[in-house]
């Protein structure tokens, strides 16, 4: 059996990158550009270039599991189950700092980067929006649920979209005040939603009762 990871041209269905005999379990990737991210099981962070085939950067910082990855320029954001997210320098491989507030695992990062901002959802059921540029220790805006998130996407604009083990699919305007800007809550999902997708009409999620949603939100 294999065990590593490998990269395929979903055109050409050619091999780009094998990688093999890693030390932890990849529990989250990203391929950004040429860069290949991987989260760890044991909280690392590894970096590989996918033209070269090599590690071009190990990331460590994070006491558990990493949930996902993103990356803008050249910043690296981590969530982990250690309840952090963490910004990275890359290719120095420098902590920019840590965002701490969560009271549980983070499952989501996404960076919006011309809005200098930073997203993260987490099992606590919270949304939080972050201005590190601001200091890290500055207080985030924070949406809140009544239970665990597992899955969000930001539009780069002012809309967001969740997913959590309410089974409803949450569609957010940070337009508006906190207690409205749950603007919609789809219901169809009969568990947990743990996956989203969506464009400028459609979303499309996924969930534990094995089962996959396409919803025209017009």
């Amino acid at each position: 059996d294999f065990e590593g990871v490998r990269v395929v041209d979903r055109h050409t269905k050619q091999l780009l990158y094998n990688i093999e005999g890693l030390l932890s379990q990849a529990h989250h990737l990203k391929v950004y550009g040429d860069l290949l991210l991987l989260g760890m099981w044991d909280g690392y962070i590894q970096i590989h270039d996918i033209p070269s085939g090599g590690q071009c950067s190990r990331l460590v910082g994070h006491n558990y599991r990493v949930n996902c990855l993103d990356m803008s320029g050249n910043i690296v954001a981590s969530a982990s189950s250690d309840k952090t997210v963490k910004l990275w320098n890359y290719p120095t491989s420098g902590l920019l700092g840590t965002l701490r507030g969560h009271s549980k695992m983070v499952n989501v990062v996404q960076i919006a980067s011309h809005q200098q901002s930073v997203l993260s959802a987490s099992k606590d059921g919270t949304i939080r929006l972050w201005k590190p540029h601001l200091g890290y220790s500055t207080a985030p805006r924070i949406l809140t649920t009544n239970s665990p998130i597992n899955t969000m996407q930001y539009d780069g604009e002012h809309k967001i979209i969740s997913g959590g083990d309410d089974k409803l699919i949450r569609i957010w305007d940070i337009r508006l005040n906190d207690a409205d800007a749950n603007v919609i809550s789809l219901e169809g999902h009969t568990g947990p939603v743990n996956t989203i997708h969506f464009d400028e009409y459609r979303i499309l999620s996924g969930g534990s009762d094995k089962t996959i949603h396409l919803w025209d939100y017009r």
